[in-house]
């Protein structure tokens, strides 16, 4: 729940500039800076599609316990699984940025 809190969190706080600038269109304020604006984007996808997936892992994990109770918990698992996929989402997003440019 933690995760997909956080990610929620990260993604609203996200949408402050945004919204700043749809109030004044004329005054971009912190969007004028490619830096801001390529680690914007960045943390904008994938703060969503972490949160998609910490949404499936809690799923998925609760359907493995439903349907074994008595199985060993494999916390260690599901962390590196999801540090994995985060690492999967920052190799993509590296990776686009150099093959596209």
């Amino acid at each position: 729940y933690r995760c997909i809190s956080a990610s929620d969190m990260l993604a609203c706080l996200l949408m402050i500039p945004k919204i700043a600038t749809s109030f004044d269109p004329e005054h971009t304020g912190l969007f004028k800076n490619n830096y801001f604006c390529e680690i914007w984007n960045f943390l904008w996808k994938t703060s969503y599609k972490f949160s998609l997936f910490a949404v499936l892992m809690l799923s998925a994990v609760r359907s493995f316990y439903l349907l074994s109770p008595f199985s060993p918990r494999r916390s260690t698992l599901v962390k590196v699984i999801t540090l994995s996929y985060l690492l999967i989402l920052a190799l993509e997003e590296i990776l686009l940025k150099v093959f596209l440019k």
